[in-house]
């Protein structure tokens, strides 16, 4: 029997995935990951997505349905300058374009099976900045730049 992830790890699921295929066959040699990168275990390029909280508030007056905000970084740890400016443009205009919200479950074995259940909805960006540091930083931090995004799920109904 299959085993139903909430919505909280759909959203993770569903936007790694979403970059993965994106970056697939837009962008080669990039590598993508959930959470922070193994470091020296990736190569770099790497583009890096994590939730990083979620604001719940109640849908309604006396109701208990929420509307969940989520927001998500994305680490980008680049070889140079210029690509860390072309990553960070190429993931903006894809986290404008919303993406498919994906129901995810375990199937049998290590298998994941997905079912399309809406889009995941940009609603603002919460930071944008490349990190300019100089001094003791690591090889791999050293074109960094960080994009934080808030989103919801907009469920097919």
């Amino acid at each position: 029997m299959a085993q139903l992830f909430g919505q909280l790890r759909n959203v993770d699921l569903s936007t790694a995935y979403y970059f993965e295929t994106a970056f697939a066959s837009g962008w080669t040699g990039v590598n993508i990951v959930k959470g922070y990168p193994n470091f020296p275990a990736v190569a770099l390029p790497v583009v890096a997505v994590r939730i990083n909280s979620v604001n719940t508030d109640l849908l309604e007056i006396g109701s208990r349905q929420t509307d969940d905000r989520y927001n998500i970084i994305i680490d980008i740890f680049a070889k140079s300058d210029g690509q860390k400016l072309d990553l960070a443009q190429y993931v903006k205009n894809l986290i404008l374009a919303d993406w498919v919200y994906y129901e995810w479950s375990r199937g049998s074995g290590d298998t994941m099976n997905q079912s399309a259940n809406g889009k995941i909805v940009y609603s603002g960006f919460t930071q944008d900045l490349p990190l300019n540091r100089f001094e003791d930083i690591d090889v791999n931090d050293r074109f960094r730049y960080v994009i934080a995004v808030d989103v919801r799920v907009a469920k097919n109904v």
